[in-house]
Formats: structure tokens, sequence, C-alpha cells
């Protein structure tokens, strides 16, 4: 008999040793590395310029104060959001607005503008490098052609300080990273998400409807010249393409035209309201240099190379390339960037713009990309399989010599050129007056008067006045033009009538009525109160006796004036 081992009942089987799982983060790779530390470093410098040395952009506070009407004014409404300039940067704030509640500055300042653009230009960095990989650039000068991005001092400062520009280069970088992939893999999608890029860039900056225009017919020239068939189908199959990437920047074009011709009577607010663009060209065009008077085409020369020194010859050294070795990529480059560019120069030297050097920004996302189609490798039909040279180690050594030499003499001279272009009161005038570094320097008054450091200061001690006034809701008037740093940093917003009001035009014309208490003025800008009465701001026109008066702000020339508002007999 074979005998059975007997097991002890308490004996149990020894049980395989269970080993911890290891909680893995995600990795972020290299793009989100990059977008990390690039929003960490344009919000910091946006902290200190706003916080520390009272740098706030007029035009950023502004689009700021345009949010904090649609929320918290005395007449809350979207139509607040104005319609002299686009939508999105201001739409795109809305959920942060109530947080001011927590933290003031973040709508007194305007520093809510500041983190807008530098979360945009750390993404439009992130994204850069993600276009750099997908054409194949090498890690070592793909790296530097981003540090040349996200480093150029052009890049820094309007990352930091609130304008629009960064989110009107990530938008058009999206559209030129799904133009180029349309035109590799032949994908519908990537080009119906660059027209979706183009209506978002519309939204951002009106000067995005020509990088628009441009796309369509770079879409009509590629998609003609590769599709097969008859005459008759190759067109169709063009024009649909063009209708695929041109629908919705038209369908944003014709929306916010329509929006604003039923909400304010006129279609494009930008060319015929007094506080557009074509008014302040009329109103401060004798404040341009002479230099940009007398020759426009070399002062813009001199702008463009001070911001990359070696655009010419890239220009050149891309137009061979396109002709040895031809890619449809230039074309996307150019009509995504290039064309802006191209418009802006255009606009001044037509006289319907101003010699602002952030207005030529895109000259260096445009340099940056150029240099990185030399660089790129040929690519499949398959996104993914790159045809690399073969692995030889002198030739791998001797090409990568190159192509960091190339970036190198290509993207560093602005760091020098730009900087020394920002800080002169005659080619930028904007930036001379808000860098900190260029207070040393010594001013020309031909060019700039003074610094705009603190230029709202005033602005936040009229709201600060107002605010200790006994003083109900809707009993003080006020132009939002000249007005909006003082209703943005007042504590009791509501207590303003401001034009955004649908009461705003019979308060004015009869403020006693309306149960107006004060009315707040300036001198230096022709707003709404000035031109129903000329000379309240000098005697109070009889209707008002003078309250207080606000010394002028720096590089403003406005000066606030508080008038009480004589009561009915």
């Amino acid at each position: 008999m074979t005998s059975l081992a007997l097991v002890r009942p308490t004996e149990r089987p020894a049980q395989p040793i269970r080993r911890q799982r290891r909680v893995r983060l995600p990795r972020i790779g290299e793009r989100g590395a990059l977008t990390i530390v690039s929003v960490v470093f344009y919000v910091t410098l946006g902290a200190v310029l706003v916080f520390h040395y009272d740098s706030v952009m007029g035009d950023a506070l502004a689009r700021v104060s345009d949010g904090h009407a649609v929320l918290f004014s005395r007449d809350p409404k979207l139509a607040a959001v104005g319609f002299v300039w686009t939508p999105l940067p201001v739409l795109l704030m809305l959920p942060l607005m109530p947080l001011k509640f927590l933290w003031p500055a973040l709508t007194a300042r305007g520093f809510l503008a500041n983190i807008e653009s530098g979360i945009a230009m750390a993404v439009a960095v992130g994204l850069l490098a993600t276009m750099l990989r997908e054409w194949g650039v090498r890690r070592a000068p793909r790296l530097m052609l981003v540090a040349a991005f996200a480093l150029h001092p052009m890049i820094i400062l309007y990352g930091a300080n609130g304008m629009t520009e960064a989110l009107f280069i990530l938008c058009m970088l999206a559209v030129v990273r799904r133009l180029t992939n349309w035109m590799t893999t032949g994908a519908t999608w990537q080009l119906a998400m660059s027209g979706v890029f183009l209506a978002l860039a519309y939204l951002a900056r009106y000067e995005a409807i020509v990088g628009a225009l441009a796309c369509v017919v770079v879409v009509l020239m590629v998609s003609f010249t590769r599709a097969s068939g008859a005459w008759g189908e190759r067109r169709s199959v063009a024009v649909a393409d063009c209708l695929i990437v041109g629908l919705p920047p038209a369908m944003a074009f014709i929306g916010w035209s329509v929006t604003s011709w039923a909400i304010v009577g006129s279609p494009f607010e930008q060319f015929t309201s007094n506080y557009g663009n074509s008014a302040q060209l009329a109103a401060f065009a004798n404040g341009m240099p002479l230099s940009a008077r007398r020759d426009p085409i070399k002062f813009l020369i001199r702008q463009v190379t001070a911001l990359e020194p070696l655009i010419l010859l890239l220009l050149v050294l891309i137009a061979c390339y396109a002709v040895a070795r031809w890619t449809p990529r230039v074309l996307a480059i150019l009509a995504g960037t290039g064309s802006v560019l191209a418009v802006q120069l255009l606009l001044f030297a037509t006289g319907h713009t101003f010699q602002w050097l952030r207005f030529k920004i895109f000259v260096v996302p445009m340099t940056v990309l150029l240099v990185g189609c030399l660089l790129s490798a040929r690519v499949r039909r398959e996104p993914d399989e790159v045809l690399l040279a073969p692995k030889n180690g002198w030739w791998m050594i001797a090409r990568a010599a190159s192509s960091i030499a190339l970036v190198a003499v290509v993207c560093g001279p602005p760091l020098l050129t730009a900087t020394k272009a920002m800080t002169s009161p005659e080619l930028s005038r904007e930036e001379a007056q808000h860098l900190p570094g260029a207070l040393s320097a010594k001013h020309d008054p031909k060019y700039v008067t003074g610094t705009a450091l603190g230029q709202f200061s005033s602005d936040r001690q009229v709201a600060a006045y107002i605010d200790n006034l006994a003083a109900p809701d809707g009993s003080v008037l006020v132009d939002y033009a000249v007005g909006f740093g003082v209703v943005v940093s007042a504590q009791h917003p509501r207590r303003f009538i401001i034009d955004r009001d649908r009461d705003f035009q019979a308060a004015l014309a009869d403020p006693a009525s309306f149960h107006v208490r004060y009315i707040l003025v300036t001198s230096g800008y022709q707003d709404a109160v000035s031109r129903a009465y000329p000379t309240l701001y000098s005697d109070g026109a009889n209707i008002a006796t003078l309250v207080h008066t606000w010394p002028d702000s720096r590089s403003r020339g406005i000066i606030f004036r508080l008038y009480h508002v004589k009561p009915l007999t």
C-alpha cells in the first residue's frame, strides 16, 4: 500500500510573495516639460513687471476690464465685452474673473491678462517643440531652436505683459502644424482643424483674416497639384479642400460682424468707432518718430532686421531649398506666419497702422520655423517614419555640428539686436516705455516722454476716493474708454454708469433726472462725456461743481476731475 502523506490542518501551502505595485506618475514628455517651465517663467516675470515695477500695459488692462464689465458691472451682460477689439482674449478670462474676490489684484492690476499671455506663450513653446520633432529635426538643434524662440526678448516680454500677441502666435502655430500634417498625411481632419484654429486666430486678432486667405490659396495650389484625374475632378477636390479650411474663419468673420451690427449698429467697430484703430491713428499720428514718417520702408527694415538680423539671408536660403528639394511645408509656414507679418508691414507703409515693434513679432516664429524646415528630415506618407541618413559616426557628428552652427548663427544675434531695439525710443516706443531697463536711458523728447511705469496709479487713487464716498449704485457717470482703469480698480464697480450700460446715453443727456451725483471727466481725450459737454472739464458746463482733481498719470496725458452734479431746482 502506498502511504499518503498527512497534512496538518494548520499547515497551508506557501503563498507566493506579492510585490507591491509602484505608483507610476504619468510621463510629461518633452512638450509637457517645456510648457510647464515656460509657464512658470513667463507668469513669474509678469508678476515682477506688474507688482514690482508697476508695468501695466493699457491694452491688457482694458481687456481685463471688459471681462469685468461682463460679470460685475451695474448692467452685466455678455454684450459688455465690447466690439472694437476681438472677443476671444476676454472670453478666456471670464472663468477666472470671480477669483478677484480672493485676490483683488487679478483684476485691479490686470494680472489676469499676464496669466493668460504666459500660459498661451508657454503652450506655443511646447507646440513648437512638437512641430520640430514631427518634422524630423534632431534633439540638439531642436532644443536650440525652441530656446531661440522662448528666450527671444520680444517673446519673453509679450509672454509676460498680458498682450494678445501670445494667443495670436499660439493659434497661428497650431494652423501651421495642422496644415503641414495635412500636406504630409492627406488626412482631411487635419485640414479641418487648421480651419478651426484660423477661426480662433481671427477671434484673437483681426489680422488673422489675411492669414486665412493665404492658407486658402496654399490649400488650393497644393490640393489641385496633388489630386489625380481630369482637370474638372482636380478642381472639385481643390474647391472642397478650400471650403474645409476656409469656412470656419469665414463663419467667425460673419458671425462677429453680424453680432456687432445687431447690438451696436456697426459691423466693423474697429474702423467706425471713436475708440477704434482708425480714430486713434488720426489722433496720435503726429506722435510717430520723424524717421518713420519720412521713410517708412527703411524704418520697417530697421525694425524687422533688429528682431531677426539674418532674415533676408534666410529667405534666400529657403528659396534655394524650395527649388532644390521641393516641399509644400515652406508654403504653410509663409502662409501661417509670413502673411501676418506682410500685412502689418503693408498697413504701416500705407499709413493705416502704428509703428509699434510688436506688430513685427511674427518674424520670430517664422524664422525659427524656416530654420527648422532647413534641418528637417524627409518624411513619408506615414508621419512616424522619418528617413534619416545612415548612422555613420563621422557623418552624424558633422551633420549635428553643422545644424547647431546654423541654429546658432541665425538665432543667436537677435538676443543682442532685439534687446537694443526694444530699449530704443525711436524703434520701439511701447517697449521702451514699459521696460524697467529703459529707465536709465536718456529718452529723446522727439520719440517718447518719460516712462509708462505706474501709468495707472492715478486711476487707483480715483477708485479709492470714490469708494470712500457715500454714493449709491449708478451715481457716478464715466466713459469706460477713459475710466476703465478706475472702474476695474474700485471695490464698488456698480456705483458707476458706464457706456456699456443700456441707460448710459439717457443718463448722459440728463444727469440730474437720472440721479447721477458725480461725473468723472478727463483731459486729453475726446470721450463721450467731453463730446456731450465740451466745457465740463474746465468749468463744469453749468451743470456741476468741481470736487477733486488728480494729477496726470505718467505718459497718458490724462488728468481726472470729479464733478458733483447740481440738483434739480
